[in-house]
């Protein structure tokens, strides 16, 4: 009786107590030897300096975003958001920025009546012109890159800027979206690829 009694005891010993085997891909002991990188896997390397020029990226993207809200004040772009720029090692510097190219200050709900065809014309038109001045914004956005970041002589810098409209609205003639893509002495010299994507 008294030898049962103490292999039952024996088996309330909990799990922990005992010693496990580790299992293949278990966290290695944090004084154990970094374990061979396999023939053909990706490596990793230094982060080039441009991708930690903070300051400099949050500079860029605050002129952006203000100079979009002053370039006409009297019929002002709005900026959702803010503009975000990020380094890709091996690529460039990228940017990009939701606009609406001018302001309704119509909403459908709570609009009298139905959304006439003068006012839907109105919006298109003050949109229409818009495009220009964001172009302009766009292209100084690109050269002032070139010169502030620390970019190496291939990479490319890109300037993405989607473009929002209300369902209602006229958007013929109107891009979704308008891409600016050039090396660093492109930008500065305004050889810069431009593209009008459409829906």
């Amino acid at each position: 009786m008294r030898n049962a009694c103490m292999f039952a005891a024996l088996a309330l010993v909990p799990a922990w107590g005992q010693t496990v085997k580790p299992t293949a891909g278990a966290l290695a002991p944090v004084n154990a030897a970094p374990v061979a990188t396999a023939e053909g896997a990706a490596r990793t390397g230094a982060i080039p300096k441009v991708a930690n020029d903070l300051a400099v990226f949050q500079k860029l993207e605050g002129d952006f975003d203000l100079g979009l809200k002053m370039a006409d004040q009297a019929n002002p772009l709005q900026v959702f958001g803010l503009t975000q720029g990020l380094y890709v090692p091996g690529f460039g510097a990228v940017f990009t920025a939701k606009v609406e190219l001018a302001t309704s200050n119509i909403l459908p709900m709570f609009h009298p009546g139905q959304i006439t065809a003068a006012e839907k014309a109105t919006l298109h038109d003050r949109k229409i012109k818009h495009l220009d001045v964001l172009r302009k914004q766009m292209s100084a956005m690109m050269a002032a890159s070139a010169k502030d970041l620390d970019l190496g002589p291939n990479d490319q810098i890109v300037l993405a800027v989607r473009l929002l409209y209300q369902g209602w609205e006229d958007r013929s003639g109107l891009p979704e979206q308008i891409v600016m893509k050039a090396d660093r002495h492109g930008a500065q010299t305004g050889d810069i690829k431009t593209e009008l994507q459409y829906k």
